[in-house]
């Protein structure tokens, strides 16, 4: 078997998620799921009215930053770019 390549190793720090990462989340949630089909199921017309899927989602989000529900923490992953050492 070949051996596989080094894999470089990121600076990196996870932390929980505060209000300025909304947005943040919002735009890697929609990019992450646009391509799985149950979110495409259950989001039919996200096409159609684009501000509404930015719109719930976000408010989504702010429940789930805001600690409200104590089963949920919405955690952060922080990675510094050109950061990587082999």
């Amino acid at each position: 078997m070949a051996t596989p390549p080094p894999n470089p190793i990121a600076k990196s720090r996870i932390r929980e998620a505060e209000p300025k990462d909304i947005d943040a989340i919002r735009t890697g949630m929609i990019a992450s799921l646009s391509s799985d089909p149950t979110w495409r199921f259950r989001f039919i017309n996200r096409d159609k009215y684009p501000e509404d899927l930015y719109k719930y989602s976000r408010l989504f989000i702010e429940l789930m930053v805001s600690g409200k529900f104590p089963d949920y923490l919405t955690m952060i992953v922080e990675v510094e770019e050109d950061s990587t050492d082999i």
